[in-house]
């Protein structure tokens, strides 16, 4: 009988988590040991189209309505034991995963640390002892668990995320129209979108002719596309929103450089893709996950955060080059292959579960609550939008 796992999401939208989910899950089909589904812990059974395509499983809590966190926290238990042995991976579920020191020994369970962003930290804090596995996706993040948990190291597992390799193309060159590519979610919060505009901007300001592609959803869409706008741009940008995992391969294939102007990340696999595809990256360099990624010649793709202009001209200099933008192609695809191996990611978490099955760790008993929904802090936000209205 296999052992089933669980993904825990509140719900399913674009996001880099999201992608290594379904990576996994397809990674593991022909496992014999383990059966991989996505657990949906904060809406009502519906449809899921984007998981239906793929075929990738899912079910749902199932919480009397309204839903409220209590409820929430008993049906996870619920359901939980109920497939016991079985093994509960959080994910960014802060508001569910806060439940786990409730579960018996017979669910284990195994903290995914995506991103170096406060909220991972935050989390591991309040229910680390009651995991029993932590895995982190970067060298950062690792470093940064072992320092701040000392008590938890033995628990920590290093496994960077896995992407499909496009097999092998012939040789591209940096000729023609310039075209750039930004394939992640619309936000300015983490992913500072409105950077975008000024590079695309600063570029044709230093004479070079450059298209951008846009694929991707979120909250701040509308603004962005005004911003394009507003920079005298927009003409030269192509906004193609949320769009499958096939045609985002495609947009890297077809572009000569990869933008990512995040604030913070884990391991940006939008980044793994763009550079498995031969699409030079140009990145603000961030505390976690491009530095182990662009090692070596790829070091260069770097640029100081938070500076737009200073990307436009890297991948400037980069294009009038022809010699070096190739070189950059190639290494690039080289470092993917190293590094984002399905098979290897596959066989870490495999091995991963079949350590934290081997063991187990005493639970507190306890609901370790996040910030965000303690009683002080509820009534601190009931009572500001009271005065406020």
């Amino acid at each position: 009988m296999k052992i089933p796992i669980f993904h825990s999401y509140a719900k399913w939208y674009l996001s880099g988590v999201n992608t290594w989910t379904v990576n996994l899950i397809r990674s593991l089909e022909r496992e014999e040991r383990f059966n991989s589904k996505v657990l949906f812990t904060g809406i009502s059974r519906c449809h899921q189209p984007e998981l239906d395509q793929q075929e990738i499983p899912y079910d749902f809590l199932e919480v009397a309505q309204p839903r409220k966190r209590r409820s929430e926290w008993k049906a996870l238990k619920a359901y939980l034991e109920s497939k016991a042995p079985c093994i509960y991976i959080t994910n960014f579920d802060f508001h569910r995963s806060c439940a786990v020191g409730t579960l018996s020994p017979k669910v284990r369970v195994l903290a995914v640390v995506h991103s170096d962003e406060e909220r991972y930290f935050d989390e591991i804090k309040r229910i680390g002892e009651n995991c029993d596995g932590l895995v982190a996706v970067s060298d950062y993040i690792a470093e940064q668990l072992n320092e701040r948990f000392p008590s938890l190291k033995n628990r920590v597992f290093k496994i960077p995320y896995g992407i499909p390799i496009p097999s092998e193309e012939g040789g591209r060159s940096a000729s023609g129209l310039l075209k750039l590519a930004y394939c992640n979610r619309l936000i300015q919060y983490q992913k500072r979108v409105f950077d975008l505009p000024k590079v695309v901007r600063e570029l044709n300001n230093i004479g070079i002719d450059a298209e951008l592609t846009v694929a991707g959803d979120g909250q701040d869409a509308k603004e962005l596309q005004k911003r394009f706008q507003d920079a005298g741009v927009a003409d030269r940008v192509s906004m193609v929103g949320r769009v499958s995992n096939e045609r985002v391969t495609q947009i890297f294939s077809e572009s000569h450089f990869s933008l990512l102007t995040s604030d913070f990340e884990g391991l940006p696999i939008s980044l793994l893709e763009s550079m498995a595809a031969g699409c030079v990256p140009c990145v603000y360099k961030i505390k976690s996950g491009v530095r182990e990624a662009l090692t070596g010649l790829l070091d260069q793709c770097m640029v100081g955060h938070a500076e737009p202009a200073t990307m436009a001209r890297r991948i400037a200099a980069i294009w009038n080059n022809q010699e070096q933008w190739t070189a950059l192609s190639e290494a690039s695809r080289k470092r993917a292959r190293e590094m984002a191996s399905l098979e290897n990611m596959a066989n870490a978490y495999q091995s991963a579960f079949n350590q934290i099955l081997s063991k187990e760790i005493p639970r507190s008993a306890k609901i370790h609550r996040p910030d965000d929904i303690k009683l002080p802090r509820r009534i601190k936000r009931r009572l500001f939008s009271f005065f406020h209205k």
